[in-house]
Protein backbone atom coordinates (compact mmCIF):
# COMPACT_ATOMS: atom_id res chain seq x y z
CA UNK A 1 0.00 0.00 0.00
CA UNK A 2 2.91 2.53 1.00
CA UNK A 3 4.18 1.72 -2.93
CA UNK A 4 0.88 3.01 -3.96
CA UNK A 5 0.70 6.57 -2.08
CA UNK A 6 1.31 9.03 -4.52
CA UNK A 7 0.95 7.00 -7.60
CA UNK A 8 -1.56 8.01 -10.74
CA UNK A 9 -3.65 6.46 -12.06
CA UNK A 10 -4.85 6.73 -15.79
CA UNK A 11 -8.09 5.52 -17.55
CA UNK A 12 -8.14 4.75 -20.89
CA UNK A 13 -10.70 4.10 -23.23
CA UNK A 14 -10.39 0.88 -23.27
CA UNK A 15 -14.64 -0.39 -22.33
CA UNK A 16 -16.05 2.90 -22.95
CA UNK A 17 -18.46 4.15 -25.64
CA UNK A 18 -17.25 6.12 -28.28
CA UNK A 19 -19.46 9.24 -27.15
CA UNK A 20 -18.04 8.36 -23.56
CA UNK A 21 -13.95 8.27 -24.78
CA UNK A 22 -15.19 11.31 -26.37
CA UNK A 23 -16.78 13.31 -23.62
CA UNK A 24 -13.76 12.02 -21.26
CA UNK A 25 -11.33 13.58 -23.92
CA UNK A 26 -13.18 16.36 -24.10
CA UNK A 27 -12.73 16.92 -19.61
CA UNK A 28 -9.43 16.54 -20.08
CA UNK A 29 -8.90 19.01 -22.83
CA UNK A 30 -6.58 22.50 -22.01
CA UNK A 31 -9.89 25.01 -20.62
CA UNK A 32 -8.18 27.79 -22.25
CA UNK A 33 -7.87 26.45 -25.66
CA UNK A 34 -11.66 25.99 -27.93
CA UNK A 35 -9.16 25.13 -30.66
CA UNK A 36 -8.40 22.00 -29.00
CA UNK A 37 -11.99 21.08 -28.58
CA UNK A 38 -13.27 22.67 -32.10
CA UNK A 39 -10.03 19.57 -33.48
CA UNK A 40 -11.55 16.92 -31.24
CA UNK A 41 -14.90 17.53 -32.39
CA UNK A 42 -13.82 17.17 -35.77
CA UNK A 43 -12.18 13.91 -35.44
CA UNK A 44 -15.33 12.79 -34.02
CA UNK A 45 -17.65 14.30 -36.62
CA UNK A 46 -15.60 12.37 -39.16
CA UNK A 47 -15.33 9.13 -37.25
CA UNK A 48 -11.80 9.02 -36.94
CA UNK A 49 -10.35 7.06 -34.45
CA UNK A 50 -10.21 9.27 -31.15
CA UNK A 51 -7.17 9.88 -29.58
CA UNK A 52 -5.79 7.40 -26.01
CA UNK A 53 -5.31 10.57 -23.77
CA UNK A 54 -5.15 14.31 -23.87
CA UNK A 55 -2.72 16.58 -22.37
CA UNK A 56 -0.60 13.84 -21.08
CA UNK A 57 3.10 14.91 -20.05
CA UNK A 58 5.60 12.89 -22.03
CA UNK A 59 8.39 14.03 -20.03
CA UNK A 60 11.51 12.05 -22.27
CA UNK A 61 10.64 15.53 -24.34
CA UNK A 62 9.65 17.33 -21.71
CA UNK A 63 6.39 18.33 -23.24
CA UNK A 64 2.79 17.83 -23.16
CA UNK A 65 0.52 17.08 -26.52
CA UNK A 66 -2.57 18.14 -26.69
CA UNK A 67 -3.52 14.72 -27.96
CA UNK A 68 -1.74 11.06 -27.81
CA UNK A 69 -2.38 8.23 -29.79
CA UNK A 70 -0.75 5.24 -28.06
CA UNK A 71 -2.31 1.77 -28.97
CA UNK A 72 -0.69 0.72 -31.95
CA UNK A 73 0.26 3.77 -32.80
CA UNK A 74 2.36 6.45 -31.10
CA UNK A 75 0.86 10.01 -32.73
CA UNK A 76 1.23 13.30 -30.75
CA UNK A 77 -1.11 16.27 -31.88
CA UNK A 78 -0.58 19.77 -31.06
CA UNK A 79 -3.43 22.29 -31.68
CA UNK A 80 -2.03 25.37 -31.91
CA UNK A 81 -4.04 28.11 -31.74
CA UNK A 82 -2.80 31.98 -31.51
CA UNK A 83 -0.47 31.33 -28.49
CA UNK A 84 1.67 29.83 -31.02
CA UNK A 85 2.34 32.57 -32.96
CA UNK A 86 5.36 34.64 -31.46
CA UNK A 87 8.77 33.49 -32.86
CA UNK A 88 9.71 32.66 -29.05
CA UNK A 89 7.00 30.25 -29.00
CA UNK A 90 7.82 28.59 -32.17
CA UNK A 91 11.16 27.56 -31.40
CA UNK A 92 10.65 26.18 -28.04
CA UNK A 93 7.49 23.90 -30.27
CA UNK A 94 10.28 23.22 -32.50
CA UNK A 95 12.52 21.85 -29.94
CA UNK A 96 10.02 20.05 -27.95
CA UNK A 97 8.10 18.66 -31.17
CA UNK A 98 11.80 17.15 -32.31
CA UNK A 99 12.58 15.58 -29.32
CA UNK A 100 9.33 14.07 -29.04
CA UNK A 101 9.67 12.61 -32.87
CA UNK A 102 13.68 11.94 -33.07
CA UNK A 103 14.38 11.05 -29.02
CA UNK A 104 11.03 9.32 -28.06
CA UNK A 105 9.70 8.06 -31.74
CA UNK A 106 6.41 10.01 -31.91
CA UNK A 107 4.75 10.26 -35.27
CA UNK A 108 4.44 14.99 -34.50
CA UNK A 109 1.12 16.18 -36.25
CA UNK A 110 0.89 19.72 -35.47
CA UNK A 111 -2.95 21.38 -36.33
CA UNK A 112 -3.00 25.30 -36.97
CA UNK A 113 -6.12 27.46 -36.52
CA UNK A 114 -5.47 28.97 -39.79
CA UNK A 115 -6.65 27.08 -42.18
CA UNK A 116 -4.94 23.96 -41.21
CA UNK A 117 -8.24 22.36 -39.52
CA UNK A 118 -8.86 20.30 -42.45
CA UNK A 119 -5.66 19.31 -43.66
CA UNK A 120 -4.47 18.12 -40.50
CA UNK A 121 -7.80 15.92 -40.38
CA UNK A 122 -6.35 14.05 -43.52
CA UNK A 123 -3.05 13.96 -42.71
CA UNK A 124 -4.37 12.33 -39.55
CA UNK A 125 -6.22 9.73 -41.40
CA UNK A 126 -3.52 8.48 -43.47
CA UNK A 127 -1.62 7.94 -40.49
CA UNK A 128 -4.06 5.67 -38.92
CA UNK A 129 -5.20 4.27 -41.64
Amino acid sequence: MTQLRGSKLEQHSIGLSREEQYQQLLAQTDPNSEFERVVLTAMFDRGLKLPDTAQMYIPEANCKPDFVYNNGVKIAIFCDGSVHDSPERRRQDKIDRDNLQYVVGYSVLSIGYRGGLQLGLQELAAILG
